[in-house]
C-alpha cells in the first residue's frame, strides 16, 4: 500500500491523471448502475428538495400516495436532492446509492406480498436497515438487537431467545392476568373519579393512562421493577419515558427532513458524534432519558447477577436474559453496553407498542358499540364460569375467542409500526406476486436492484391486501378472522408469524417479543372492557394516525399536546 509521502512525491500532472481516472471510473459506474427509474411512481412527484419523503414523515398513516395503491404494489418514490453527495459516496464506498433527476435518490415503496416475503424472510440478512435508520436506532436504544445486523444480530437473538420463547410466555401467564395489577390500579382510580362525578362519567386521555399502565406491567413482568407510573409517583425514568418516542420522532418540517437526510450521508461515526453534540432542548431531553434508562439498566443487571449467584433467580425476562448471557461462551455473550442497550430498547418499545394497540382497539370499540357489548358479554360469561368453579386465579384471556379476533384485527388495521426500512446489501432481484407495467410499457415480474437501493416496506398497505384478508380490508371487521385460517396461503406468499400480518415484521429480524405483546394486549382489554363502557368524544372524531416511528394517536391541530386519545368513560353495570 502506498504511503501518503509517495503520493506527495508525484508530479502534479500525475495526480491530476489519477483524479481523472478515478472520476472517469466513477462516472462509468454511475451510468452502468442498475436503475429503478422505470418503476412507476406516485402521481405527486413531491417537491424538488425532499421528494416524496414528506408523504411518509408528515402525512397521516394511510394518506401516503393516496389513490395509487390499486395501480401497483411497488412504487418508485423520490428521495432528497443529493447529486454532489452521491458522487462523493461513489468514490468513498464504491457504490452508487443515488438516482434520479439532479442526483435525487430513488427508493422503492413496497407492499407486494412476494416482495415483502423475499426481503424480510427469504433473503435472511442480505437486506439490512439503512445507515440513517441504524443511527436513529442507536440514538434511541444503543446497541440493542434492533441495531444489530448479521452475525451480531444472531448473537443477540441467541442470548435473548430463552426469555421470549413459548414456555416462558406461558409461564408468565399468571403475571399477565395480573397485568391486571397494573390495569387494576387504573380501574380503581377511574372508579374513584367516576363515583364523584354527577354524570357518573368522565373524559380521559386514554393514551396517557394506558401508556403508564403498560410501563408498570412491563417493569413488573419483564424486570421485576416497580415504576408505579399509574400512581404518578415521581420516578424519573418513567417520567422521561412517557413521551420519549413522540419527542424523538414527532413530525418534522421539510427543512428538518433535508438536514436529517444530509446527515444520513455522513459516515456512521460522524452521525454518532452529532447525536452526542447537537444542541437544543429536544436533543438534551433525549440524551437525559438515555442516561437515566442506562443507569437503571445497570442497577437491574447487577441486581439480577447477585440473585443468580445466590440461587435466587426468578422467571422474569430480565433474569432469564442475564442467566442466558452468563451461560453462553465468551464469544457468544453480549457486552455490558449491549445488555444495557437491550433493556433500554425494551423500556421504550415494550410499553409504547402495547399502549398504542390497546388505544386503537378502544377507539374502534367506541366506533362499533355493538362489538364492545358483545366482547363485554363474553368476558363476563367467562368470569361467571370461573366463579362457578370456585376459581381463584381468574381465567386465561387466551380462551376468549372474540378477544383473539379483536387483537388480530387491531394489529392489521392499526399496525403500530406502519413502515419498515431496508437497504440492499448487494445487487439483488426482488420477485413480485403481482406483475407491474414499467414506464416503458414492459410487464415485469421481478425488479433488479443495485446494492444500496433503499426500500420502504409499507406494513399498513400490506395488511390491507385483499387477496389475503378479503375484499373489505378498508373496514374494521374482527369477524373476518372466523375462518381466516382457511383463506391464508392459497397461492399468496405468507409471512408466517402472527396471523400472516406484517405488523411484527417477519424472518430473522421479526419482533422477538410478539407473544408478550399479544398476551398483554388481551389482558389489558379484558379488564377495561369488563369494568367500563367507552364512547366517542368530539376530540376522538379528529384523531390522526401520526407517523412517529410508531403510529401514535394525536388530535388534529393539537400536535403540540403530544399523543392523545380522548374518550368518554363510564362504569359498566355488572349483570346479575
Amino acid at each position: 500500500m502506498a504511503s501518503p509521502t509517495s503520493f506527495a512525491s508525484l508530479p502534479v500532472s500525475s495526480v491530476w491523471i489519477l483524479v481523472l481516472v478515478a472520476a472517469t471510473a466513477g462516472v462509468y459506474r454511475w451510468f452502468r448502475r442498475i436503475s429503478i427509474k422505470h418503476i412507476p411512481g406516485p402521481v405527486d412527484e413531491g417537491n424538488f428538495w425532499c421528494g416524496n419523503l414528506p408523504d411518509l414523515l408528515q402525512k397521516q398513516v394511510g394518506e401516503n400516495f393516496a389513490g395509487k395503491r390499486d395501480m401497483a404494489e411497488l412504487l418508485a418514490s423520490k428521495g432528497l436532492l443529493g447529486s454532489v453527495l452521491s458522487f462523493c459516496r461513489l468514490f468513498v464506498e464504491g457504490a452508487v446509492l443515488m438516482d434520479g433527476y439532479l442526483g435525487q435518490e430513488d427508493r422503492l415503496f413496497v407492499c407486494d406480498p412476494k416482495a415483502m416475503q423475499y426481503i424480510l424472510q427469504v433473503s435472511g440478512y442480505r437486506w439490512p436497515k439503512p445507515r440513517e435508520r441504524r443511527a436513529a436506532t442507536y440514538m434511541l436504544a444503543g446497541k440493542a438487537i434492533s441495531f444489530a445486523e448479521g452475525d451480531d444480530h444472531k448473537r443477540h437473538r441467541n442470548v435473548m431467545q430463552p426469555g421470549f420463547g413459548v414456555p416462558e410466555t406461558k409461564a408468565l401467564l399468571p403475571w399477565f392476568s395480573a397485568a391486571a395489577s397494573s390495569v387494576y390500579k387504573i380501574t380503581s382510580q377511574w372508579k374513584d373519579i367516576l363515583s364523584m362525578s354527577a354524570m357518573q362519567s368522565e373524559v380521559f386521555n386514554l393514551y396517557s393512562w394506558v401508556s403508564r399502565g403498560a410501563l408498570d406491567a412491563l417493569g413488573n413482568g419483564a424486570f421485576d421493577h416497580q415504576f408505579n407510573a399509574v400512581n404518578y409517583e415521581k420516578d424519573p425514568v418513567s417520567n422521561a419515558l412517557s413521551n420519549f418516542i413522540f419527542l424523538f420522532f414527532k413530525p418534522t418540517s421539510n427543512g428538518a427532513i433535508l438536514f436529517l437526510n444530509f446527515v444520513s450521508t455522513l459516515p456512521f461515526f460522524v452521525q454518532r458524534w452529532l447525536n452526542e453534540k447537537l444542541p437544543g432542548p429536544r436533543m438534551d431531553e433525549i440524551r437525559r432519558t438515555r442516561r437515566l434508562a442506562t443507569e437503571l439498566a445497570n442497577e437491574l443487571v447487577h441486581s439480577k447477577v447477585r440473585e443468580l449467584r445466590d440461587g435466587e433467580g426468578k422467571a422474569d425476562v430480565m433474569s432469564l436474559l442475564v442467566k442466558a448471557n452468563l451461560s453462553e461462551n465468551e464469544r457468544g455473550r453480549l457486552t455490558e453496553e449491549e445488555i444495557h442497550s437491550q433493556i433500554r430498547a425494551i423500556f421504550v418499545a415494550g410499553h409504547e407498542t402495547t399502549a398504542n394497540s390497546v388505544g386503537w382497539a378502544l377507539l374502534e370499540l367506541c366506533r362499533h358499540p355493538e362489538m364492545q357489548k358483545r366482547l363485554r358479554r363474553e368476558i363476563r360469561a367467562k368470569e361467571r364460569e370461573v366463579r362457578a368453579r370456585n376459581g381463584v386465579e381468574g381465567f386465561s384471556v387466551m380462551d376468549l375467542e372474540s378477544m383473539e379476533y379483536l387483537n388480530a384485527e387491531t394489529l392489521r388495521f392499526h399496525p403500530v409500526t406502519p413502515v419498515l426500512y431496508r437497504e440492499a446489501g448487494e445487487d439483488d432481484c426482488i420477485p413480485l406476486y403481482k406483475p407491474i407495467i414499467t414506464t416503458h410499457g414492459e410487464t415485469i415480474t421481478e425488479i433488479p436492484v443495485a446494492k444500496g437501493t433503499k426500500v420502504t416496506l409499507s406494513v399498513a398497505t400490506y395488511n390491507r391486501t385483499k387477496e389475503i384478508f378479503g375484499e373489505d380490508t378498508d373496514s374494521f371487521n374482527p369477524d373476518r378472522w372466523l375462518n381466516q385460517s382457511q383463506k391464508i396461503g392459497q397461492g399468496v406468499p405468507s409471512l408466517n408469524l402472527y396471523a400472516n400480518l406484517a405488523t411484527f415484521s417477519a424472518g430473522v429480524k421479526s419482533c422477538i417479543g410478539w407473544r408478550f405483546a399479544v398476551l398483554e394486549f388481551q389482558c389489558f382489554l379484558a379488564e377495561l372492557i369488563s369494568n367500563f363502557e367507552f364512547s366517542l368524544t368530539k376530540e376522538s372524531e379528529r384523531i390522526r394516525r401520526e407517523p412517529c416511528l410508531v403510529m401514535l394517536p394525536t388530535v388534529e391541530d393539537e400536535l403540540d399536546k403530544g399523543p392523545q386519545l380522548i374518550l368518554k368513560v363510564s362504569v359498566s353495570e355488572k349483570e346479575q
